[in-house]
């Protein structure tokens, strides 16, 4: 029983944390849209590079 309480509630800090981390994060995403469009610009360069070899 006291197991079973016990990963209960480390599953729900767990989650807690989970959603406090992903809600900062669509925070920052939405708060820094050109810094966004800055890192995709980036990540596509990267792969193009990658792609071809050079």
């Amino acid at each position: 029983m006291l197991v079973s309480t016990q990963l209960g509630l480390s599953f729900m800090t767990a989650l807690l944390s989970l959603s406090y981390s992903s809600g900062l994060l669509v925070d920052v995403i939405c708060h820094s849209a050109s810094t966004q469009r800055h890192f995709l610009y980036r990540l596509t360069q990267l792969s193009a590079v990658c792609l071809t070899g050079r």
